[in-house]
Formats: C-alpha cells, structure tokens, sequence
C-alpha cells in the first residue's frame, strides 16, 4: 500500500477512532502501527459494519 493510499485509510477513520496525529509528518512505520491499531480496534468490536463506518466518515466537498 502507498504512503498515499495509508494515509487515505486512516483518514476515513478519523472519527470513528479519534486519531489525532499529524499523519503527513508521520513516519511510514508509524503509519503502519496506526493501520494495525486500527485493524485491532475493529477486530474486537463485534459490530462495526461498513454501514457505521461511512456514518463517521469525513466528508470534504470539492
């Protein structure tokens, strides 16, 4: 996965998981702990659903 499109996932999560860090500035190793708390946050609720993560995700008009 490119640093662009980490970065866009983790982004569509924003809300969901309150991340506050400055992903830009990110190292891609810490991008990728991000991406696996996040992967673990969502293994250990029984229902998230794609339904509730569009709900909390960020809309940015053009």
């Amino acid at each position: 996965m490119s640093r662009f499109e980490k970065i866009a996932f983790i982004e569509s999560f924003w809300k969901m998981f309150s991340i506050e860090d400055n992903l830009n500035q990110c190292s891609d190793n810490h991008l990728d702990q991000i991406l696996k708390s996040i992967s673990l946050q969502i293994k250990g609720h029984k229902y998230i659903s794609a339904k509730l993560h569009v709900k909390f995700m960020s809309v940015f008009p053009n």
